[in-house]
């Protein structure tokens, strides 16, 4: 009887946020707790499945033929769904490339904390084309002006700490030209390089801080509606599940990640940075997002020293 009790309380323990995860991204809520419980979404696999697993185990225990009923169907749904909304992350999409190839990283280097000589020699280990970088401070940019960033991108845009916050600049192989700010507070910006890509580099506000996050969003959905760029990179703060990112992908974009079959590729918490420590990347928030003229052919992620995200770096080209 003792173990039935612990069974059913562990089933309990794994159900009820696994519950809670799956109304969260049903609603499309930008709730501030929602938001936050969204993130988390993937994790429903997890959790669905464990009670799954714990069900069987009271069915050997009570000696039964079937499963506890309503519970085992809450359970197999939610795994379902929850599957469905994974499963795009391990099936290539992609559309064959007709262009030659883009490399587009993108790392938030956390201000000073982060190593910004480390980033530069990630960016030519990984042969990019161009280079985004969010949350740079003015003393990350010199000691990244130190380690050869000019002879490795002579091409930028952007500017480190506006407003006294650390800030987002885009460094390139070939010129950037057409360069608009955003309506973001850490820096977003709106540039062509190679006189033929339009580009979208953002960083709008962290959830922490609702009215921004929502605001931020909304006006650069509706820049990218107006102006129609071929990519959106950068640290979004939003994850797939996020209503703000679904509406682009309504746009008509495209994640690289999810486009090129690369699997779960979480980039925050990094560094150890997550609860002291003990939490690996558990969230999807740093992205290349395509239009539907291009494709992406691979992904990866790049661990940098000091800083909370790890670098994601997308091959892209034109169908």
């Amino acid at each position: 009887m003792r173990a039935r009790a612990v069974l059913w309380f562990l089933t309990g323990l794994l159900l009820v946020p696994a519950v809670l995860l799956t109304a969260a991204r049903l609603s499309g809520s930008d709730a501030s707790p929602v938001v936050k419980l969204v993130s988390f979404t993937p994790a429903g696999v997890l959790l669905y499945a464990g009670v799954l697993v714990l069900l069987l185990a009271l069915v050997v225990r009570r000696g039964a033929r079937r499963l506890p009923g309503l519970t085992a169907v809450l359970a197999l749904a939610g795994l379902v769904l929850h599957l469905a909304w994974v499963a795009p992350w391990y099936v290539d999409g992609a559309a064959a490339a007709d262009g030659e190839p883009l490399r587009v990283m993108t790392s938030n280097l956390l201000g000073d904390a982060g190593d910004g000589p480390g980033l530069v020699a990630a960016a030519a280990d990984a042969d990019a084309d161009v280079l985004a970088v969010e949350e740079l401070s003015t003393g990350a940019l010199a000691d990244m002006e130190a380690a050869g960033l000019g002879e490795l991108f002579p091409y930028r845009a952007g500017a480190p700490d506006p407003g006294g916050v650390p800030g987002t600049m885009v460094f390139a192989r070939e010129p950037i030209t057409d360069v608009e700010q955003l309506p973001t507070v850490m820096g977003s910006w709106s540039v062509r390089i190679g006189g033929e890509t339009d580009v979208f580099v953002v960083h709008p506000a962290y959830p922490l801080h609702i009215e921004a996050w929502r605001d931020e969003h909304a006006a650069l959905l509706a820049a990218a509606e107006e102006q129609a760029p071929d990519l959106i990179v950068g640290d979004l703060n939003a994850t797939l599940d996020h209503a703000p990112v679904r509406r682009l992908l309504a746009a008509g974009y495209r994640d690289a990640t999810e486009l090129s079959g690369g699997g779960f590729q979480p980039t925050w918490p990094a560094d150890g940075s997550g609860i002291r420590g003990l939490l690996p990347p558990v969230v999807q928030i740093d992205h290349v997002l395509v239009d539907d003229g291009w494709t992406a052919t691979r992904t990866w992620t790049v661990g940098i020293e000091g800083s909370d995200h790890r670098a994601l770096v997308a091959e892209v080209a034109r169908t």
